[in-house]
């Protein structure tokens, strides 16, 4: 079991969070085949179609559609793919629970909150992105996908709860937020053994930053951890490089040196240079590689069945 959590308050804990909870709506209707619970100021999604691609609405008869309701596609063995809008803010309870057929899904930064087993049972789901905005990732809000191997927790999120990502058994890395405030017992890295009834980790890899919660998470639990130096930052948002009509994104290394000068005085010059020239020759191979890709791409071509048409 993790120890961190002992020593934690979860920003979450307390909070009613579905805000549909202790309301009754003024009216309900039909888009699409999904169905939309009206209330005095927003909308719900209460009933999603049974349809392999269902896109959300934005707006039910002028509300915003501002929740995807407890259960909305609970056990809809056909989606395989959803499109979330930019207005929904919470994916209640049990909201995916058993879509077995769902491989991905995109969590816009408009959802704050994903409450607890929203994904359960998702046994098809490979990859969840999400983005800037999610705070908080409920207790076993993905427990039970087996097939996920691909995770990206936004810098926003601030909890992960109890469990969250029990018995991922394929999820072997897991970038840890710096911000994170709350990281719950068995949180990720872990599978329950049935025999003895207890959480055990099976061997991911967390990376994190020195000093934050995540990397303190992975030490306590005896996770393999890959640090990310506290005065470094690796930062993807540079402009992407057109090649041959094609775009791949460049990554650089930020040192924010204004902002870290307090801590670079600790390292003595032949560690920074070292650190620096490290950080460097990364970006280069990854730059190098990119390029290969992509000219190796539009330089060659292929037929229907992958076999290479010589020019």
């Amino acid at each position: 079991m993790s120890l961190t959590a002992a020593a934690q308050t979860d920003p979450m804990e307390g909070k009613n969070l579905d805000l549909t909870n202790f309301k009754e709506p003024v009216g309900t209707v039909e888009i699409d085949g999904s169905v939309y619970a009206l209330y005095d100021d927003f909308a719900a999604l209460d009933k999603g179609a049974a349809a392999e691609k269902v896109v959300i609405c934005e707006e039910a008869e002028g509300l915003p559609v501002r929740e995807i309701d407890y259960g909305a596609f609970e056990r809809n063995d056909k989606l395989r793919e959803v499109v979330i809008p930019d207005s929904v803010n919470v994916i209640s309870s049990y909201a995916f629970g058993g879509c077995t057929a769902l491989e991905m899904v995109t969590i816009p930064g408009s959802v704050e909150y994903i409450l607890p087993e929203a994904f359960s049972g998702c046994t098809a789901l490979e990859t969840v992105f999400m983005g800037e905005g999610v705070t908080g990732i409920d207790f076993m809000a993905f427990i039970d996908c087996e097939s996920l191997t691909n995770v990206m927790l936004p810098g926003s999120l601030k909890s992960i709860g109890d469990g969250c990502f029990l018995n991922d058994t394929k999820l072997t890395q897991v970038i840890m937020p710096d911000g994170l405030e709350y990281i719950g017992d068995a949180a990720v890295g872990y599978y329950y053994d049935s025999e003895d009834m207890a959480e055990k980790p099976y061997g991911c890899g967390i990376i994190a930053k020195s000093g934050t919660l995540g990397a303190s998470y992975a030490e306590e639990n005896g996770m393999e951890l890959s640090e990310i130096p506290a005065v470094y930052d690796i930062d993807t948002s540079l402009p992407d490089i057109n090649i041959g009509g094609e775009f791949a994104p460049m990554p650089k290394i930020d040192t924010k040196d204004e902002q870290q000068d307090k801590k670079l005085t600790e390292l003595d010059k032949s560690d920074r240079e070292f650190a620096v020239t490290i950080g460097v020759v990364a970006v280069l191979i990854i730059a190098l590689t990119v390029l290969e890709k992509a000219l190796f791409k539009r330089e060659n071509k292929y037929d229907q069945r992958g076999n290479r048409i010589d020019q």
